[in-house]
Protein backbone atom coordinates (compact mmCIF):
# COMPACT_ATOMS: atom_id res chain seq x y z
CA UNK A 1 0.00 0.00 0.00
CA UNK A 2 1.10 3.29 -1.03
CA UNK A 3 2.76 5.37 1.89
CA UNK A 4 1.60 8.58 1.08
CA UNK A 5 -2.02 7.31 1.05
CA UNK A 6 -1.81 5.25 4.66
CA UNK A 7 -0.36 8.35 6.26
CA UNK A 8 -2.76 11.20 4.57
CA UNK A 9 -5.84 10.00 2.69
CA UNK A 10 -8.22 9.20 5.72
CA UNK A 11 -10.95 7.33 4.34
CA UNK A 12 -13.39 8.04 7.09
CA UNK A 13 -13.04 11.73 6.95
CA UNK A 14 -13.40 11.46 3.42
CA UNK A 15 -16.71 9.19 3.53
CA UNK A 16 -17.81 11.82 6.24
CA UNK A 17 -16.67 14.99 4.13
CA UNK A 18 -18.51 14.06 0.83
CA UNK A 19 -22.24 12.87 2.83
CA UNK A 20 -21.91 16.07 3.92
CA UNK A 21 -21.44 17.39 1.20
CA UNK A 22 -24.11 15.68 -0.67
CA UNK A 23 -26.47 16.84 2.36
CA UNK A 24 -25.71 20.91 1.30
CA UNK A 25 -26.18 20.42 -2.33
CA UNK A 26 -29.30 18.78 -1.77
CA UNK A 27 -30.20 21.75 0.58
CA UNK A 28 -29.42 24.20 -2.35
CA UNK A 29 -30.70 22.59 -5.01
CA UNK A 30 -34.24 22.41 -3.06
CA UNK A 31 -33.78 25.97 -1.96
CA UNK A 32 -33.10 27.01 -5.86
CA UNK A 33 -35.90 25.08 -7.21
CA UNK A 34 -37.72 22.81 -5.02
CA UNK A 35 -40.29 21.53 -8.37
CA UNK A 36 -37.21 20.16 -9.72
CA UNK A 37 -35.60 18.89 -6.32
CA UNK A 38 -39.11 16.51 -5.83
CA UNK A 39 -38.36 14.96 -9.17
CA UNK A 40 -35.30 13.80 -8.42
CA UNK A 41 -34.57 10.80 -6.70
CA UNK A 42 -33.34 11.70 -3.30
CA UNK A 43 -31.00 9.15 -2.52
CA UNK A 44 -29.03 9.34 -5.77
CA UNK A 45 -26.03 11.52 -4.72
CA UNK A 46 -24.43 11.35 -7.68
CA UNK A 47 -27.43 13.62 -9.55
CA UNK A 48 -26.51 16.19 -6.73
CA UNK A 49 -22.74 16.23 -6.92
CA UNK A 50 -22.44 16.10 -10.78
CA UNK A 51 -19.77 18.97 -11.29
CA UNK A 52 -22.24 20.86 -13.78
CA UNK A 53 -24.40 20.84 -10.53
CA UNK A 54 -21.73 22.63 -8.28
CA UNK A 55 -20.84 24.95 -10.91
CA UNK A 56 -24.33 25.94 -11.76
CA UNK A 57 -24.69 27.12 -7.88
CA UNK A 58 -21.55 28.26 -6.95
CA UNK A 59 -20.95 30.86 -10.06
CA UNK A 60 -20.35 34.16 -9.65
CA UNK A 61 -21.84 34.64 -12.50
CA UNK A 62 -25.73 34.40 -13.48
CA UNK A 63 -26.57 31.45 -15.14
CA UNK A 64 -27.83 31.02 -18.64
CA UNK A 65 -29.75 28.62 -18.95
CA UNK A 66 -32.07 26.75 -15.62
CA UNK A 67 -30.76 24.26 -13.66
CA UNK A 68 -33.29 21.54 -15.27
CA UNK A 69 -31.57 21.52 -18.21
CA UNK A 70 -28.01 20.33 -16.41
CA UNK A 71 -30.23 17.57 -14.49
CA UNK A 72 -32.48 16.86 -17.22
CA UNK A 73 -30.21 13.70 -17.71
CA UNK A 74 -31.09 12.54 -13.52
CA UNK A 75 -35.24 13.14 -14.13
CA UNK A 76 -37.16 9.96 -14.34
CA UNK A 77 -37.78 9.83 -18.27
CA UNK A 78 -41.78 9.97 -17.71
CA UNK A 79 -41.15 13.38 -16.05
CA UNK A 80 -38.66 15.17 -18.04
CA UNK A 81 -39.81 18.26 -19.70
CA UNK A 82 -41.72 17.87 -23.23
CA UNK A 83 -39.40 20.50 -24.50
CA UNK A 84 -35.91 22.02 -23.43
CA UNK A 85 -34.02 24.17 -24.74
CA UNK A 86 -30.23 23.48 -25.49
CA UNK A 87 -27.72 25.20 -27.09
CA UNK A 88 -24.28 23.73 -28.45
CA UNK A 89 -20.70 24.61 -27.44
CA UNK A 90 -18.30 25.82 -29.60
CA UNK A 91 -17.49 22.29 -31.13
CA UNK A 92 -21.51 21.99 -32.11
CA UNK A 93 -22.19 19.19 -28.86
CA UNK A 94 -24.72 19.28 -26.07
CA UNK A 95 -23.78 17.78 -22.72
CA UNK A 96 -26.31 16.00 -21.24
CA UNK A 97 -25.05 14.95 -17.91
CA UNK A 98 -26.12 11.22 -16.94
CA UNK A 99 -27.09 10.69 -20.52
CA UNK A 100 -24.79 11.48 -23.19
CA UNK A 101 -24.28 14.18 -25.62
CA UNK A 102 -26.43 15.95 -29.19
CA UNK A 103 -24.33 16.50 -31.97
CA UNK A 104 -25.54 20.07 -33.45
CA UNK A 105 -24.11 22.75 -35.89
CA UNK A 106 -21.09 24.92 -33.44
CA UNK A 107 -24.21 27.09 -31.29
CA UNK A 108 -27.05 25.67 -32.41
CA UNK A 109 -30.00 26.53 -30.56
CA UNK A 110 -33.00 23.92 -30.32
CA UNK A 111 -35.58 22.44 -28.49
CA UNK A 112 -35.33 18.65 -27.44
CA UNK A 113 -38.11 16.22 -26.03
CA UNK A 114 -37.21 12.82 -24.37
CA UNK A 115 -37.97 11.30 -27.93
CA UNK A 116 -35.08 13.22 -29.67
CA UNK A 117 -33.35 12.39 -26.92
CA UNK A 118 -33.53 8.86 -27.57
CA UNK A 119 -32.88 8.58 -30.76
CA UNK A 120 -30.08 11.01 -31.41
CA UNK A 121 -28.17 10.37 -28.30
CA UNK A 122 -24.45 10.16 -28.18
CA UNK A 123 -23.52 7.89 -25.43
CA UNK A 124 -20.59 8.07 -22.86
CA UNK A 125 -17.78 6.38 -22.85
CA UNK A 126 -15.52 5.94 -19.84
CA UNK A 127 -11.71 5.28 -18.66
CA UNK A 128 -11.34 1.18 -18.79
CA UNK A 129 -13.63 -0.70 -15.98
CA UNK A 130 -14.36 3.03 -14.41
CA UNK A 131 -17.09 4.76 -13.78
CA UNK A 132 -14.92 8.07 -14.53
CA UNK A 133 -16.47 9.75 -17.46
CA UNK A 134 -14.40 11.07 -20.51
CA UNK A 135 -15.73 14.26 -21.84
CA UNK A 136 -15.43 15.23 -25.28
CA UNK A 137 -17.07 18.64 -24.71
CA UNK A 138 -14.78 21.56 -23.79
CA UNK A 139 -16.50 22.40 -20.17
CA UNK A 140 -17.93 25.71 -18.97
CA UNK A 141 -14.33 26.61 -17.76
CA UNK A 142 -12.97 25.73 -21.30
CA UNK A 143 -15.25 28.15 -23.37
CA UNK A 144 -12.63 31.16 -23.13
CA UNK A 145 -9.53 29.44 -23.17
CA UNK A 146 -7.80 29.23 -26.25
CA UNK A 147 -7.36 25.74 -27.65
CA UNK A 148 -5.49 24.51 -30.60
CA UNK A 149 -8.16 22.14 -30.91
CA UNK A 150 -11.58 20.75 -29.59
CA UNK A 151 -11.27 18.38 -26.50
CA UNK A 152 -12.44 15.41 -28.95
CA UNK A 153 -9.97 15.51 -30.86
CA UNK A 154 -7.24 15.41 -28.12
CA UNK A 155 -8.74 12.36 -26.20
CA UNK A 156 -9.22 11.00 -29.27
CA UNK A 157 -5.43 11.26 -30.28
CA UNK A 158 -4.40 10.32 -26.84
CA UNK A 159 -6.68 7.62 -25.47
CA UNK A 160 -4.42 5.27 -25.52
CA UNK A 161 -1.54 6.45 -23.34
CA UNK A 162 -4.27 7.33 -20.78
CA UNK A 163 -6.02 4.13 -20.98
CA UNK A 164 -3.04 2.32 -20.26
CA UNK A 165 -1.99 4.87 -17.06
CA UNK A 166 -5.68 4.10 -15.77
CA UNK A 167 -4.78 0.66 -15.96
CA UNK A 168 -1.42 1.02 -14.28
CA UNK A 169 -3.33 2.63 -11.18
CA UNK A 170 -5.93 -0.02 -10.90
CA UNK A 171 -3.45 -2.61 -10.74
CA UNK A 172 -0.64 -1.36 -9.01
CA UNK A 173 -2.26 1.03 -6.42
CA UNK A 174 -6.12 -0.18 -6.06
CA UNK A 175 -6.75 1.65 -3.23
CA UNK A 176 -5.77 4.81 -3.80
CA UNK A 177 -7.84 3.90 -7.72
CA UNK A 178 -10.59 3.60 -5.43
CA UNK A 179 -10.34 6.83 -3.11
CA UNK A 180 -9.46 8.66 -6.77
CA UNK A 181 -13.02 7.01 -8.45
CA UNK A 182 -14.84 8.70 -5.20
CA UNK A 183 -13.75 11.93 -6.41
CA UNK A 184 -13.22 12.14 -9.94
CA UNK A 185 -16.36 12.32 -11.85
CA UNK A 186 -15.19 12.81 -15.40
CA UNK A 187 -11.38 14.04 -17.23
CA UNK A 188 -11.37 16.52 -19.64
CA UNK A 189 -8.06 15.94 -22.12
CA UNK A 190 -7.65 19.88 -23.78
CA UNK A 191 -4.71 21.28 -26.13
CA UNK A 192 -3.78 24.91 -24.96
CA UNK A 193 -0.80 26.51 -23.96
CA UNK A 194 -2.56 28.19 -21.10
CA UNK A 195 -0.82 26.18 -18.05
CA UNK A 196 -3.40 27.42 -15.47
CA UNK A 197 -4.71 24.42 -13.34
CA UNK A 198 -8.56 24.46 -13.67
CA UNK A 199 -8.86 21.36 -11.02
CA UNK A 200 -10.69 22.71 -8.41
CA UNK A 201 -13.60 23.06 -6.17
CA UNK A 202 -15.10 25.35 -9.49
CA UNK A 203 -15.83 22.54 -11.01
CA UNK A 204 -15.13 19.87 -8.68
CA UNK A 205 -15.37 16.35 -9.58
CA UNK A 206 -14.03 17.22 -13.09
CA UNK A 207 -9.90 16.13 -14.25
CA UNK A 208 -8.67 18.66 -15.98
CA UNK A 209 -5.39 17.10 -18.32
CA UNK A 210 -3.55 19.36 -20.31
CA UNK A 211 -1.48 17.80 -23.23
CA UNK A 212 0.17 21.82 -23.98
CA UNK A 213 0.91 20.54 -27.17
CA UNK A 214 2.73 17.76 -26.41
CA UNK A 215 2.79 14.15 -26.98
CA UNK A 216 1.55 13.26 -23.72
CA UNK A 217 2.91 9.29 -22.93
CA UNK A 218 1.28 6.91 -20.46
CA UNK A 219 3.52 8.18 -17.90
CA UNK A 220 3.01 11.72 -18.23
CA UNK A 221 -1.15 10.52 -17.89
CA UNK A 222 -0.20 8.71 -14.39
CA UNK A 223 1.62 11.84 -13.47
CA UNK A 224 -1.20 14.20 -14.51
CA UNK A 225 -3.83 11.45 -13.05
CA UNK A 226 -2.58 11.43 -9.57
CA UNK A 227 -1.44 14.99 -9.36
CA UNK A 228 -4.98 15.71 -10.16
CA UNK A 229 -6.87 14.00 -8.14
CA UNK A 230 -5.10 15.30 -4.94
CA UNK A 231 -5.88 18.52 -5.52
CA UNK A 232 -9.49 16.78 -5.85
CA UNK A 233 -8.58 14.59 -2.71
CA UNK A 234 -6.97 17.44 -0.36
CA UNK A 235 -10.41 19.77 -1.41
CA UNK A 236 -12.61 16.96 -0.27
CA UNK A 237 -10.42 16.62 2.44
CA UNK A 238 -10.44 20.01 3.82
CA UNK A 239 -13.93 20.77 3.19
CA UNK A 240 -15.28 21.01 6.37
CA UNK A 241 -14.65 24.63 6.36
CA UNK A 242 -16.46 25.14 3.64
CA UNK A 243 -19.83 23.28 4.92
CA UNK A 244 -19.55 24.77 8.45
CA UNK A 245 -19.48 28.54 6.96
CA UNK A 246 -21.51 27.91 3.94
CA UNK A 247 -25.24 29.42 3.98
CA UNK A 248 -27.65 26.85 2.47
CA UNK A 249 -29.70 29.86 0.46
CA UNK A 250 -26.82 31.74 -0.39
CA UNK A 251 -23.31 29.47 -1.21
CA UNK A 252 -21.54 32.09 -2.83
CA UNK A 253 -20.41 33.20 1.07
CA UNK A 254 -18.74 29.84 1.10
CA UNK A 255 -15.74 30.48 -1.61
CA UNK A 256 -14.55 33.13 1.22
CA UNK A 257 -13.65 29.93 3.31
CA UNK A 258 -11.97 27.53 0.98
CA UNK A 259 -8.50 26.83 2.48
CA UNK A 260 -6.85 27.54 -1.66
CA UNK A 261 -8.24 31.26 -1.39
CA UNK A 262 -6.48 31.64 2.24
CA UNK A 263 -3.01 31.01 1.69
CA UNK A 264 -3.42 27.18 1.39
CA UNK A 265 -2.37 26.67 -2.36
CA UNK A 266 0.83 25.91 -1.64
CA UNK A 267 0.04 23.12 1.02
CA UNK A 268 -2.50 22.11 -1.59
CA UNK A 269 0.18 21.17 -4.40
CA UNK A 270 2.52 19.77 -1.90
CA UNK A 271 -0.12 17.40 -1.22
CA UNK A 272 -0.95 16.22 -4.89
CA UNK A 273 2.95 16.28 -6.01
CA UNK A 274 3.87 13.75 -2.46
CA UNK A 275 0.72 11.33 -4.02
CA UNK A 276 2.28 11.72 -7.81
CA UNK A 277 6.14 11.11 -6.31
CA UNK A 278 4.09 7.65 -4.88
CA UNK A 279 2.91 6.58 -7.70
CA UNK A 280 5.74 7.56 -10.09
CA UNK A 281 8.05 5.86 -8.05
CA UNK A 282 6.09 2.64 -8.13
CA UNK A 283 5.94 3.04 -11.93
CA UNK A 284 9.76 3.32 -12.12
CA UNK A 285 9.92 -0.14 -10.10
CA UNK A 286 7.60 -1.52 -12.77
CA UNK A 287 9.21 -0.32 -15.55
CA UNK A 288 12.94 -1.89 -14.11
CA UNK A 289 11.43 -5.18 -14.06
CA UNK A 290 9.92 -5.09 -17.69
CA UNK A 291 13.96 -5.06 -18.93
CA UNK A 292 13.35 -3.78 -21.99
CA UNK A 293 14.14 -0.59 -24.01
CA UNK A 294 10.57 0.40 -23.55
CA UNK A 295 10.70 0.03 -20.06
CA UNK A 296 13.69 2.07 -19.73
CA UNK A 297 12.35 4.84 -21.23
CA UNK A 298 9.29 4.84 -19.30
CA UNK A 299 11.22 4.64 -16.36
CA UNK A 300 14.15 7.19 -17.35
CA UNK A 301 10.50 9.62 -18.14
CA UNK A 302 8.95 8.94 -14.12
CA UNK A 303 12.50 9.63 -13.13
CA UNK A 304 12.26 12.80 -14.36
CA UNK A 305 8.99 13.80 -13.44
CA UNK A 306 9.97 12.78 -9.94
CA UNK A 307 13.00 15.22 -10.02
CA UNK A 308 10.55 18.07 -11.16
CA UNK A 309 8.44 17.16 -7.93
CA UNK A 310 11.42 17.32 -5.79
CA UNK A 311 12.70 20.22 -6.47
CA UNK A 312 9.29 22.29 -6.10
CA UNK A 313 8.42 20.79 -3.05
CA UNK A 314 12.16 22.18 -1.85
CA UNK A 315 11.31 25.62 -3.35
CA UNK A 316 7.77 25.63 -1.50
CA UNK A 317 8.98 24.52 1.65
CA UNK A 318 11.50 27.27 1.45
CA UNK A 319 9.20 29.84 0.26
CA UNK A 320 6.76 29.27 2.93
CA UNK A 321 9.46 27.99 6.04
CA UNK A 322 6.89 25.69 6.74
CA UNK A 323 8.43 24.19 9.97
CA UNK A 324 7.76 27.10 11.45
CA UNK A 325 4.59 28.16 10.41
CA UNK A 326 1.61 27.63 13.14
CA UNK A 327 -0.82 29.76 10.54
CA UNK A 328 -4.18 28.60 9.55
CA UNK A 329 -2.57 27.01 6.86
CA UNK A 330 -1.98 24.79 8.87
CA UNK A 331 -5.16 22.70 8.73
CA UNK A 332 -5.94 19.77 11.31
CA UNK A 333 -1.99 19.35 11.77
CA UNK A 334 -1.45 17.99 8.22
CA UNK A 335 0.44 20.49 6.53
CA UNK A 336 3.75 20.03 9.87
CA UNK A 337 2.59 16.12 9.02
CA UNK A 338 3.48 16.35 5.64
CA UNK A 339 6.80 18.69 6.03
CA UNK A 340 8.16 16.27 8.58
CA UNK A 341 6.96 12.82 6.21
CA UNK A 342 9.23 14.95 3.80
CA UNK A 343 12.09 15.78 5.57
CA UNK A 344 11.85 12.23 7.48
CA UNK A 345 12.36 10.29 3.58
CA UNK A 346 15.43 13.51 2.82
CA UNK A 347 14.17 14.59 -0.03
Amino acid sequence: MSAIYQRFLDPTKLIRNQHRWYDLLKSLVYHHDSNLFSQLDFDNDRAFSDPVVFHYLFSPKTPNSPLVRWLYGYIPPDLRPANLIVRADRDGLVNLPNLGYLRLKPKEKVKISPGDVETTLLENFYLPESSIRLCIHGTSLLEVKPLKEPPERTLTKHISPLSEAAQFLQVAQPELWTTIERVAREVVVYNSMVTTNLTGLQHHGTLYLNTQGRAPTSVFFVDALVRGCGYLLFDMLMLDQVIDNSDKRNPNLSWDWLPCKRGGRILRDIFARLLALDSLSSLSEWCELLGNWEGLKAKAEANYYQTLHLQTLKENISFLDLRGNKSEENSDGLLSSLIDFYIRRRV
